[in-house]
């Protein structure tokens, strides 16, 4: 009984690793680009 409550305990561990690290890697990759945009707008912006 052990040993399956175990096994289930690691699966759900897994799994929530599995989901959160993506999470957090799109989470950076957005507030990246948001920055980009922000860079972007204000060099446009100082050339017109």
């Amino acid at each position: 009984m052990l040993a399956s409550v175990n096994r289930v305990t690691i699966s759900s561990l897994a799994t929530a690793a599995g989901t959160t690290i993506p999470a957090v890697a799109t989470l950076a990759s957005v507030r990246s680009a948001n920055n980009a945009a922000r860079v972007a707008e204000r060099s446009f912006d100082g050339h017109q």
